[in-house]
């Protein structure tokens, strides 16, 4: 049987076995893209910056590229780490207009009140995922980790 003669959710089910078995990823059969997989952690410089959010901004809304950009004590590579603090549930974006909205509003962030208590020392969140297309697909691990680990590391 070729890939012509599945139903989509076969093909999906042998895209997402090649991703985990290969680790680079493979050629998606049915458009031909490059698919994978990545693992994301919490870095040093994202729960620095985290820290730094919560700490100028309390709870409110953030344009995110141009807070960054003010911000002389940030490390540069948070610029594109921060948004990815949402699969924590660290940070939250501002959903306003349609997906394709271009105006200002897109980019705007907040902490959370999950980010507050894990800045704060009183709650632990997983270590990794594993995220394809902007999605988790899996839990690598059980583990968990503290602002403290991610401080150190």
């Amino acid at each position: 049987m070729n890939y012509d003669e599945m139903k989509f959710k076969d093909v999906k089910k042998i895209i997402h076995k090649e991703i985990y078995n290969r680790g680079k990823g493979i050629d998606c059969p049915c458009c031909g893209r490059k698919v994978k997989t990545n693992m994301r952690t919490i870095t040093k410089v994202m729960a620095d910056c985290l820290i730094k959010l919560y700490e100028r901004n309390g709870r409110e809304w953030v344009h995110l590229e141009k807070w960054l950009k003010s911000q002389d004590d940030i490390d540069f590579s948070a610029r594109g780490d921060i948004a990815k603090l949402c699969y924590w549930k660290l940070v939250e974006k501002q959903i306003k207009g349609n997906k394709f909205d271009t105006s200002v509003r897109c980019g705007i962030y907040r902490i959370t009140d999950i980010g507050i208590k894990f800045i704060s020392g009183d709650l632990e969140v997983r270590k990794y995922f594993w995220i394809y297309n902007k999605k988790i697909v899996d839990i690598d691990c059980y583990e968990m980790i503290n602002i403290n680990h991610c401080i150190k590391n």
